[in-house]
């Protein structure tokens, strides 16, 4: 009888977090689509590392018409605290800006926050280190609206997988406790070590 019971509680309570996600997915999916209301706590959030005129006037152009939260850093130092101290949803980087954008790239990926690397004359060597590095891209300067909006649109598409993936894997890891199934991972371990 009292597996009966906790079978049933896992049920439910796997029903119940699956009807959440979904609808937590549907509520981010509308807000992509337009149909949605974006409130200013949901804009996009970007930090910008930018040390020409150019770059930094597109960037605060777009910000302005697309309402998006921008900060402008003038470090990777300075980058890294905003990091630290606020939601952000992508950080876009000047290649011209100098120093380790990779370690820079690195701290955006373990934060899932996406990074867009800007180059004046973007290689494909270039391109493809940045993909690698787990950054959105390279964008070729100088900027436009059209190619800010753009990598903009990525990386909020980025931002809401990473949330819905997250959603998705610790609803598997709620309903592996609620039954008692031991995670795979785990599992596979401990049967190694005894």
């Amino acid at each position: 009888m009292t597996d009966l019971i906790q079978s049933a509680r896992a049920q439910i309570a796997g029903r119940m977090i699956e009807a959440v996600r979904r609808i937590f997915c549907q509520i981010q999916q509308g807000v992509r689509k337009g149909t949605v209301p974006v409130s200013s706590q949901h804009a996009l959030r970007v930090v910008a590392i930018a040390h020409g005129p150019h770059t930094k006037a597109v960037l605060r152009t777009a910000a302005l018409y697309e309402d998006w939260h921008l900060l402008l850093a003038f470090s990777a130092e300075d980058a890294l605290e905003l990091l630290r101290g606020f939601a952000v949803d992508v950080l876009v980087y000047d290649y011209d800006s100098g120093g380790d954008w990779r370690r820079l790239c690195s701290d955006c990926v373990d934060r899932g926050v996406g990074f867009q690397l800007v180059a004046n004359i973007p290689s494909d060597e270039l391109f493809l280190e940045a993909i690698a590095a787990g950054g959105l891209g390279v964008l070729w300067k100088p900027l436009t609206l059209e190619k800010v909006n753009s990598a903009a649109r990525l990386a909020r598409s980025f931002a809401e997988a990473q949330t819905c993936t997250a959603i998705t894997y610790s609803d598997q890891q709620l309903k592996s406790t609620a039954t008692g199934a031991q995670d795979p991972r785990n599992a596979g371990a401990r049967r190694m070590h005894p």
